[in-house]
């Protein structure tokens, strides 16, 4: 009888196997008994087994690839990204006084050009896109895309090229303003060359806007230098519960959740609720400085009434010195850290992505303070009058 495809038999009996495989996301052999030791029920089975393997393995494929669309930050970071480092390309050639410095310009024309007949308005001619593959591969922009947090499917790698060769051929006409008198006295020639652009990303979330104060530093440059990967313009409050519903599906945080919660409203608090993106690494002094400012038993509220309700700096103020003995217990203190150390570390892979990899931008576990064991419990189970009730009651001493 001839071979039958994808079978083979153990111990006299037809097996059913294939591989799933699908990039570096599946590898892994099917094994399925065909139940039969007749070779012709078994190829009638082995072809019904065939065709349902590849009818799954395309919905399967078709569900990897239609992953999540780019969103509006998302194309506004590759945007800026690729021109920003295109225009360093040009200013770089312009400047460093090599063999085609004097013809920077014009190059950068060029290339803007080229970019122009590769950018796709209603479809790339088979061998434009080819050259467009070359120029960027899709490897690259793979890599790009998952440097930003973006998901890798086959449209959204499309999507990027498009956006990458538009900001490559607006950094050939933004170039040509090199040598205007503002960019040549700019310390930063890119900067200045990339300063009318909008860079704020607005996703259309609200705040909270009892605690919502506006940052000092409000301007592009200042959020330009924000040390995120994206600047994400919602505030901190907003994003509270979010925050507590994603640690608890991940089974990091467990029961209830009402001690965290006011931990991170407080951190909302005392650091102003500012935008997402305009947070670095003074927050967390900030945080623990302002958490030795308050007294013990103080009563926090919440976000829309009490004392959280008004501005950190106006509570502070109404209150008195803390008095020796009634700050904080260190313990606590810790403990407030390195809840917010978690939501730090949830945060590095969202909002607060670092611009360099591996490294933490608001660290609290840095902050811990140090804590000398005397050996004492703080909170014995049994007082001294504790002990005066018991021994003088009727119970001990009888009558």
């Amino acid at each position: 009888m001839p071979r039958i495809p994808h079978v083979t038999r153990r111990d006299g009996r037809y097996v059913f196997r294939r591989r799933m495989h699908f990039r570096n996301i599946i590898s892994k052999p099917l094994v399925i008994s065909l139940r039969t030791a007749d070779g012709h029920t078994a190829r009638e089975r082995a072809a019904v087994l065939s065709a349902h393997f590849v009818l799954v393995k395309l919905c399967v494929r078709e569900m990897l690839q239609s992953g999540k669309e780019l969103t509006e930050a998302e194309i506004v970071t590759l945007f800026r990204n690729a021109l920003k480092e295109r225009l360093r390309q040009h200013v770089r050639i312009a400047f460093e006084y090599g063999e085609w410095s004097d013809r920077a310009l014009s190059i950068a024309a060029d290339d803007r050009e080229a970019y122009l007949t590769l950018r796709p308005t209603g479809g790339l001619d088979p061998d434009l896109l080819s050259v467009a593959k070359e120029i960027l591969p899709d490897q690259d922009i793979e890599a790009t895309l998952t440097e930003i947090g973006a998901p890798v499917t086959a449209g959204n790698v499309a999507l990027a090229r498009t956006h990458i060769f538009r900001a490559r051929a607006a950094a050939g006409k933004r170039v040509q303003r090199l040598y205007d008198e503002e960019i040549m006295d700019a310390p930063d020639a890119v900067r200045a060359l990339m300063a009318d652009i909008d860079l704020p990303i607005q996703n259309g979330f609200g705040s909270i806007e009892h605690t919502s104060q506006p940052p000092a530093n409000s301007s592009s440059d200042q959020r330009s230098e924000s040390q995120f990967l994206i600047y994400d313009a919602r505030r901190f409050g907003d994003v509270i519960e979010e925050i507590l519903r994603e640690l608890k599906a991940e089974r990091i945080w467990k029961g209830d959740l009402r001690q965290q919660r006011r931990v991170i409203q407080t951190f909302a608090w005392i650091t102003g609720n500012r935008e997402l993106g305009s947070y670095d690494h003074r927050d967390v002094k900030a945080f623990k400085n302002g958490l030795l400012r308050l007294p013990k038993g103080f009563r926090y509220g919440t976000l829309t009434k009490g004392s959280m309700a008004q501005p950190f700096s106006e509570v502070v103020a109404a209150l008195p010195p803390v008095a020796p003995g009634e700050g904080r217990n260190m313990k606590t203190l810790n403990r407030d850290l390195s809840y917010m150390n978690t939501v730090s570390k949830h945060l590095a892979e969202s909002a607060w992505k670092p611009r360099h990899h591996d490294m933490l931008v608001l660290n609290f576990a840095s902050n811990l303070a140090r804590i000398v064991d005397k050996g004492i419990d703080p909170r014995p189970p049994w007082t001294t009058k504790h002990l005066e009730l018991l021994f003088k009651s009727p119970l001990y001493v009888g009558g």
